[in-house]
């Protein structure tokens, strides 16, 4: 009788613990901590084109002069050195005034959330046009790729499939 008991008790424990929801492969929690070591490296707050991350780590695009900018990457323990300078065009650039950066995990597991059989292959802070956004590229469990947008303070903001 006591080994079914606990059996039973085993049973309900790793149900109980067992996550309900798909783990955040990207690392959206790393964007902070790499913002923060581009800062150090370069003296203070700076432009961007783009800040994303992938499963990989996270790239931050920082903007050299108007037609120009240089990606860093943070692998989750260290920015490596930086890349060549090349010319930028698809984003504007914008500053982390308003941002809260801390926002990307918070997505990242709404989108997964709400969406339950796809998988997040990139979150990116972009400035497309006005006003700098959240994109969220997922794949569906039928292979379409979407990207739904988000306001810095994490509201919707609508999505287009691809």
């Amino acid at each position: 009788m006591f080994v079914l008991t606990a059996v039973g008790l085993v049973a309900i424990v790793v149900a109980i613990t067992r996550p309900t929801s798909k783990p955040i492969d990207l690392r959206v929690g790393d964007i902070p901590a790499a913002v923060t070591a581009v800062e150090q490296r370069l003296g203070g707050p700076q432009r961007y084109s783009e800040i994303n991350a992938t499963n990989e780590g996270v790239n931050v695009f920082v903007v050299v002069d108007d037609a120009h900018e240089q990606t860093w990457f943070f692998n989750g323990h260290a920015l490596q050195d930086p890349g060549d300078v090349k010319r930028t065009e698809e984003h504007k650039p914008f500053t982390l005034e308003s941002v809260r950066l801390e926002m990307a995990a918070k997505l990242a597991r709404s989108v997964l959330d709400r969406f339950p059989g796809a998988t997040l292959l990139q979150l990116a802070l972009i400035r497309p046009d006005e006003p700098v956004v959240w994109a969220v590229r997922t794949r569906g469990p039928l292979g379409g790729i979407a990207e739904t947008f988000f306001s810095t303070d994490g509201q919707p903001m609508g999505g287009a499939l691809k």
